[in-house]
């Protein structure tokens, strides 16, 4: 209940807020925690999972008739009309109750499996929470390394506007030809096309996290955030088994099928106990007469067992009645069918290749997750050991277009070939900005796994490992 009442209250601040924002024309996002926060308050999608969650828990809490005791009430009045004789008027008013003494425990199984399938279901939405939490982060983080492709195509610009400016004036001197100024102009011209195509698609990735957000129509969402430099990222391998490890023990899917699994075994054990009875008690109290008040009481009490089984069901019942405070009568009966199933065997049988096949998937299950965790490592180690290539390989293209500065000063080398090496360096830069996408990307998918917060791999890994 706290966690509902910081949501509704931080909801409520949120609202007051964003409630002057269609007036404005942008909302500023200072961090990405501000984000995930403001998506969380806003999202309606998730309200309504958890308040069906919260109803779901109440509703397994309370699922508790077959322990409580079955009240009945009935009421009968009759007439009838004798020609030649007296007429005969009846009235009756019956209280009875009936309760479940035993039943091998099936109620009590069903009753925790209930209530275990909706502490799941809460299980479910805290899912639904970081996966959205996840589309928040990961349209952030596009958004920031977005920015960082437009940072990298504006220098690209840049310089590329400063040898356009030194080679028109040597063409206005005579010194260049119309030509290589010509063709300089293009390829400036088609880099500044492609800043525009990279603005635009910035624009669409705002517009598309505002809404995801949440924020009113017409808002436009503007960071103060922003990604200056480039992280450094290590390899996974060493700490695949802490990893492996940890999902396991945090993978609520494959405790589900672990906890489904036992009590699915319970199950049909329970249905294989031949010798398990139902017991009931029935007591009722009867009030009859042919006038009101009701001054003719009767009672009953029977006790009833019952051996639900397909193979031989046999329902037996032992009762006592009493009137005027007298025993005046007692009932005995018992009853079966035979036969009642001609392929009892033949079901046990099937349940049982059941029970195996049950606990096959649950053993792929295990395989699978761990071959899952793998693979995001070894991509994740990829991707890291071609970061590192490309950095050293970015640092020498750098140092060679430092010296190609100089060689063009001294006119051995055209400025046209100078523009395609800082083009082929703007490109790699880009390469480079994708490649720790992926990375930071694998990274998140890993903690969800691991139930980690947000930015908190490395820490939690090393804690575990320590």
């Amino acid at each position: 209940m706290k966690i509902v009442k910081h949501q509704v209250f931080f909801s409520l601040g949120v609202f007051f807020l964003l409630s002057p924002l269609a007036a404005q024309n942008e909302y500023h996002v200072a961090t990405l925690q501000d984000a995930v926060m403001l998506g969380l308050a806003n999202s309606k999608v998730l309200s309504y999972q958890q308040l069906n969650m919260v109803a779901n828990q109440r509703h397994a809490k309370h699922s508790i008739k077959p322990f409580l005791p079955a009240l009945s009430f009935s009421f009968s009045e009759n007439n009838n009309i004798t020609f030649g004789g007296p007429d005969s008027r009846t009235k009756s008013v019956q209280f009875s109750v009936s309760q479940m003494v035993f039943d091998g425990g099936k109620s009590k199984l069903e009753y925790k499996l209930g209530n275990i399938n909706a502490l799941y279901a809460g299980f479910e939405y805290q899912s639904a929470v970081k996966q959205y939490e996840t589309e928040i982060i990961n349209r952030y983080q596009q958004v920031l390394l977005q920015k960082r492709k437009m940072a990298i195509q504006t220098d690209l610009i840049a310089n590329a506007n400063t040898q356009l400016a030194i080679i028109k004036k040597e063409f206005e001197l005579g010194l260049a030809l119309e030509t290589d100024y010509l063709e300089y102009a293009i390829s400036v011209s088609e880099i500044e096309i492609e800043a525009r195509q990279l603005e635009t698609s910035l624009e669409k990735q705002y517009r598309e996290l505002g809404i995801l957000l949440g924020l009113p129509h017409g808002v436009r969402l503007v960071f103060d955030d922003d990604i200056t430099q480039v992280k450094s990222y290590s390899p996974l391998e060493s700490f695949l088994d802490t990893l492996w490890n940890i999902i396991r023990a945090a993978s609520r899917e494959l405790e589900k099928q672990q906890i489904s699994f036992m009590y699915q075994k319970k199950q049909a054990a329970l249905a294989r106990n031949l010798l398990l009875p139902n017991l009931s008690l029935e007591g009722s109290v009867n009030f009859s007469g042919i006038s009101y008040p009701l001054t003719q009481p009767s009672y009953s009490l029977k006790f009833n067992i019952a051996f639900n089984n397909s193979l031989l069901p046999i329902t037996a019942s032992s009762g006592l009645s009493a009137k005027s405070q007298r025993l005046n009568g007692s009932q005995s009966s018992i009853s079966t069918t035979f036969p009642n199933s001609t392929t009892y065997f033949t079901d046990q049988t099937i349940n049982g290749i059941a029970l195996l096949s049950s606990q096959l998937e649950l053993e792929n299950a295990e395989i699978m997750l761990h071959e899952s965790v793998r693979d995001m490592v070894v991509s994740h180690d990829l991707m890291v050991s071609g970061f590192e290539l490309q950095n050293q390989t970015i640092s020498l293209v750098k140092r060679k277009i430092e010296i190609d500065t100089v060689r063009m000063n001294r006119g051995g080398l055209r400025r046209i070939d100078f523009l395609d090496e800082l083009i082929d360096l703007a490109k790699k830069e880009t390469a480079l900005v994708e490649t720790e996408f992926k990375i930071m990307a694998y990274e998140r998918s890993l903690e969800i796994a691991a139930s980690f917060p947000a930015g908190e791999l490395w820490r939690c890994i090393n804690d575990a490992a320590s």
